[in-house]
């Protein structure tokens, strides 16, 4: 196993930077996720990485060794892609093997570490099928499991489960975690879906043109974004961003005018905000509706089990609250709203980073 670090690094194609001036450390054994939409240079950086593109600018380290004039067979990596890539003519026990036998290793190791790792994947019974023989599901599994028989110092994952249908990719997520907490093998996994990124990863690089907008846990990004674009990226419901004024209320407090409501700030974080334009978030389950108050009307109500979320607007404003089990609320139904001052984020509206807290 082995750390990774991206120091300074660019991909320019031609006058277009696909990543630029990448920083990013990954511990031995740690799980990062690379997150952002399409064309963010996300699998660009995972390429880059993997020696799959070179380098315009910085270094690639990876176990503290300078790895940029490394072809990927020597950078001791292996990847998992999007499509699989099995060989169709092969069986599971062969395309597992397949990189053993590239190396010549005697046939009763490879034997051993094949039925290893298919025990290790639950593959025992399917080792004689064909891929066309096999599910989505168990077909990715083959491709893990080539990865796996290597026992590289990192796996790359570019976006694998961006063909299976949305019950197998929470199983599968399952199972890279899983895999993950038994072997402790460097992991840079690629997806654009943050609730895929926020399951699985004990850290998230969220990337935007390119940059690396910000790296933390799970709960660091969901909690505390360093900016209005990771605020509204990561969550679903996205955080709410009310665009209003700060004002001075009726007993000398301050409040947060959003057209025709004003919400109270609390005294300490008042005392932090300058004037200026500010952005005043909330994530969806901080924020309280009564129907039996008034100052807004109900939109839009979508029941999903365990939760509903609701959408609510009044004279200049709207934001959608998260509520626990199934709210039972009608379009235009009037509701007072709430928003616990313990979770309120405040942005600087020009430059979009996090003022406070």
């Amino acid at each position: 196993m082995a750390d990774v670090q991206l120091i300074g690094v660019s991909k320019r194609f031609g006058s277009v930077f696909a990543c630029a001036d990448v920083n990013l450390e990954i511990a031995d054994g740690e799980f990062v996720t690379l997150l952002g939409p399409s064309g963010c240079g996300k699998t660009t950086t995972l390429n880059l990485l993997a020696g799959l593109e070179d380098v315009s600018g910085g270094e690639v380290r990876i176990g503290g060794r300078v790895v940029n004039e490394l072809g990927p067979f020597e950078r001791d990596i292996a990847m998992v892609f999007q499509n699989y890539a099995l060989y169709p003519h092969m069986t599971v026990a062969e395309n597992i093997g397949f990189t053993l036998r590239l190396r010549k290793r005697p046939k009763g190791e490879i034997s051993a570490r094949v039925t290893q790792v298919a025990a290790t994947l639950e593959l025992e019974h399917l080792l004689d099928r064909l891929p066309r023989e096999l599910s989505g599901g168990q077909q990715q599994r083959v491709a893990l499991g080539r990865a796996l028989i290597r026992e590289p110092a990192v796996f790359l994952f570019d976006e694998p489960f961006s063909n299976l249908d949305a019950a197998l990719r929470v199983r599968m997520r399952t199972e890279i975690k899983e895999l993950h907490q038994r072997l402790r093998v460097t992991s840079v996994f690629v997806t654009h879906d943050q609730e895929e990124a926020m399951s699985i990863s004990d850290r998230i690089a969220i990337m935007r043109a390119g940059r690396v907008e910000q790296v933390g846990t799970p709960d660091e990004v969901y909690a505390r974004p360093d900016s209005a674009y990771v605020a509204r990226f990561i969550g679903s419901p996205q955080m709410d961003l009310l665009a209003g004024d700060l004002v001075t209320t009726l007993d000398g407090g301050m409040g947060f005018r959003v057209g025709g409501l004003t919400f109270p700030v609390p005294a300490g974080t008042a005392s932090r905000l300058a004037a200026g334009d500010v952005d005043m978030a909330i994530r969806p389950e901080h924020i309280t509706l009564d129907p039996a108050g008034t100052g807004a009307a109900v939109r839009v109500v979508q029941p999903l089990g365990p939760m509903t979320t609701v959408s609510v607007a009044w004279d200049g404003g709207l934001l959608t609250a998260r509520l626990p089990g199934m709210a039972h609320m009608a379009p235009g139904q009037p509701v007072s709203v709430g928003l616990d001052p313990d979770h309120l984020l405040f942005f600087d509206r020009t430059s979009g980073r996090r003022i406070h807290p």
